[in-house]
């Protein structure tokens, strides 16, 4: 093919989406990662601005997400076109050629 196979490649996918745009960027996924890792990982790399917390029973607790703070409802995460709740997105793991989604609406 025109494309060199990746082998089994070791990235994910996170795409995010306001109203309409879409921005999509690929990161290594290492063993045990979580949605929130991922995230965690952008945030770190300046693509997405993230601040969260955790409850006293070990949920996720997004405080800020790219300029959305009391919206937060509006914000949808989704693994392989699953509707992850937020407060799970730090016990929900991630493999290898996976795709998470944040979209947010308005």
């Amino acid at each position: 093919g025109l494309f060199p196979s990746s082998g089994g490649s070791q990235y994910a996918s996170l795409i995010i989406q306001h109203e309409n745009t879409k921005r999509i960027f690929e990161g290594e996924v290492v063993e045990g990662m979580t949605i929130l890792d991922a995230l965690g990982a952008s945030s770190v790399a300046g693509k997405i601005e993230l601040q969260y917390d955790y409850t006293d029973d070990g949920k996720t607790e997004i405080k800020k997400i790219n300029g959305y703070t009391k919206d937060l409802r509006n914000v949808k995460f989704f693994l392989n076109n699953n509707e992850i709740k937020s407060e799970d997105i730090g016990v929900t793991p991630i493999h290898p050629g996976d795709k998470v989604e944040i979209m947010f609406n308005r």
